[in-house]
């Protein structure tokens, strides 16, 4: 019988300890960029590895800290990724806290009867969502107000250090590299969650494409009544051809992966087809040699 290994705590506590390290930094970082917005600061000179420089208006200055807190997730990113690959993790160790916590007074589920033992799991998965919840809000809540309330001032400090034009007036650019960046970006979170609520909703034989036009409608409407105030068909043709990318990219693996699967299936074809060849010569010599075919 398989047998599920055991969790390494010291693991656990070494990636956890070291998650909590970086997402303090983002706090940090984050609250700076408040201190600069709030009070206008801006350094006349500034100097970094024997580099000195300037920065003309604090609204550069804290989209730069903004872009520098983005970057934290992505190092976050890239130390859950690594830590998924070096080790096997899961989380068991919550799921059974959560149970033990929704069993209250009890300690065992032995005597529940089926009712009993539904509402255990329905209170179990509903403060395990709970606490996912709450643990995705307090780890992006930043990257969270960054984005959605401060994006202007994201693209400022972006156009400030790949010198792009982000901003037409005081106002978005829709079609600006880094804008069409930010918008896929934030279409992929988009979908993804979509592609959640819809499979709960209408069962797991649902189709990718019909996903991906559900949220390019839903998002283009989004996109133009809360950020560009552009009209919906605009919105909506561009929502469409960011959709396209995304659908590419995922079924950019079957594409290349695609060459190879019909090599081998035509090389597996052809055992079968060998296999069965000689299947049939066998048999045919063994009627020849029993002239009788098999019975006396």
């Amino acid at each position: 019988m398989p047998i599920k290994p055991r969790i390494n705590e010291s693991l656990q506590e070494k990636a956890t300890e070291r998650l909590d390290k970086q997402v303090g930094r983002v706090y940090l970082v984050w609250l700076v960029g408040l201190f600069v917005g709030a009070l206008h600061l801006k350094p006349e000179k500034v100097e970094y590895g024997g580099i000195s420089f300037t920065i003309d208006s604090s609204e550069k200055l804290q989209g730069i800290i903004y872009c520098v807190c983005l970057l934290f997730y992505i190092g976050i990113l890239g130390v859950v990724i690594l830590h998924q690959l070096q080790n096997v993790t899961s989380d068991r160790a919550l799921k059974r806290r959560i149970i033990y916590s929704a069993l209250g007074n009890r300690r065992t589920i032995i005597g529940l009867d089926q009712r009993g033992r539904a509402v255990l799991r329905s209170a179990a998965k509903f403060m395990y969502s709970l606490a996912i919840l709450c643990l995705v809000v307090i780890t992006f809540f930043p990257a969270i107000h960054i984005i959605f309330f401060q994006q202007l001032i994201l693209l400022t400090g972006i156009d400030a250090i790949f010198q792009t034009t982000s901003l037409e007036k005081g106002h978005i650019n829709p079609v600006a590299p880094a804008t069409l960046l930010l918008t896929l970006l934030l279409m992929s979170a988009w979908t993804q969650f979509l592609y959640r609520v819809l499979l709960r909703l209408l069962g797991p034989h649902i189709e990718l494409l019909f996903v991906n036009m559900t949220a390019a409608a839903t998002f283009a409407y989004l996109d133009s009544v809360l950020r560009t105030h552009e009209p919906y068909t605009a919105a909506l043709f561009r929502a469409i051809g960011l959709q396209t990318m995304i659908l590419i990219i995922c079924y950019l693996p079957k594409i290349i992966a695609s060459p190879f699967m019909g090599w081998l299936s035509l090389k597996l074809a052809f055992y079968r087809w060998r296999n069965k060849r000689a299947e049939r010569k066998k048999l045919a010599k063994h009627k020849d040699n029993n002239p009788w075919g098999g019975k006396r």
